[in-house]
């Protein structure tokens, strides 16, 4: 889980209802904002995409800021954005009792077809596709996009409330998927393989009351970035280790079968010279007559220890690889 630990903020990316497993990319940052004045805390990890699979990301807040606005409410607005576009936000309010709450953001929620109705389109991981044809590649189009492309982003901002009025009354466009065709020359050298998509609509609770709120200062409380890449793409940019090459089948005399091994010794068997018959002989037999010799070959061969028989076929397979 990421953790902002001074504001007590925490967050995290769930793959398909599963906490994802977090890479460091750097450790916790202080970023200067120019326009505030102020230093922005930064938190940045790697987490693993896979084409398909729905994602969600979980806030908890903690506030450990004495601030208080209003009528001794404390209230932070999240937006997270996913490819460089506002998915959803949410003002989150902090009695004077209340020490923590949590959002979980699975995707935008908007106003269904029918008055009141709300619908909810989940976050998927979906492949990045090329267009080698395309005679825009390189454009100033792609190039914006890809500067947050393949990140998840979470902002934490100290905020105020200005009204408030029926959600259904609401003005509420729909969120549109960006197309995830891009130039091939615009990837180039890039690990970047999956984007953001959106599931079909399914129903959702539908809100009573939405709040408008103004932001306060200039700069955000936290920040958390996740930038999440394939297995192979993290392997690319060596945030994981590459997986083990697979052994080479070997094609060497240590691999044979033991019925090869026993065909390539018989061959160098029967290949022998006499004298070379004897010796063999000799060892299991003694001293025996070149006629006995002969005649015992074969049962000599059937003798053999495992280790001749080893010797004889290695020898054998030496001589049909240099041929």
């Amino acid at each position: 889980m990421a953790i902002l630990e001074d504001q007590g903020f925490e967050a995290t990316v769930e793959v398909n209802g599963v906490k994802a497993i977090e890479y460091d990319q750097d450790d916790t940052q202080a970023r200067g904002s120019q326009e505030a004045g102020q230093a922005i805390k930064v938190v940045s990890k790697y987490v693993e995409s896979t084409e398909g699979a729905e994602f969600a990301v979980r806030i908890n807040l903690a506030p450990k800021d004495p601030w208080v606005c209003g009528a001794k409410i404390r209230r932070y607005r999240i937006q997270v954005f996913v490819d460089g576009v506002k998915v959803e936000g949410r003002l989150l309010s902090f009695k004077s009792s209340e020490t923590s709450r949590a959002w979980f953001c699975e995707g935008p929620v908007e106003r269904g077809e029918r008055q009141g109705e709300a619908v909810l389109r989940k976050m998927t991981f979906a492949a990045v596709k090329t267009d080698e044809n395309t005679v825009n590649y390189g454009d100033e189009d792609d190039s914006d996009r890809l500067k947050n492309f393949g990140l998840i982003e979470v902002r934490i901002q100290k905020a105020t409330t200005t009204g408030c009025q029926f959600w259904s009354k609401k003005s509420s466009g729909t969120l549109k998927s960006q197309s995830l065709v891009m130039a091939e020359q615009s990837l180039k050298g890039k690990a970047i393989s999956h984007g953001m998509s959106l599931a079909s609509s399914q129903p959702a609770r539908s809100p009573t009351m939405t709040r408008n709120s103004r932001l306060v200062g200039g700069a955000p409380e936290g920040v958390f970035k996740f930038y999440y890449r394939s297995k192979k793409d993290l392997q690319q940019l060596l945030i994981i280790p590459r997986d083990p090459m697979p052994a080479p089948a070997s094609s060497g005399f240590d691999s044979l079968p033991h019925p090869e091994i026993l065909r390539l010794a018989r061959e160098k068997f029967d290949s022998l010279s006499t004298n070379e018959v004897m010796r063999l002989a000799d060892r299991k037999f003694g001293s025996l007559s070149i006629a006995e010799i002969m005649r015992l070959a074969d049962e000599t061969f059937n003798a053999l220890s495992m280790a001749d028989l080893q010797d004889l076929a290695r020898e054998r397979f030496q001589q049909n690889q240099d041929t």
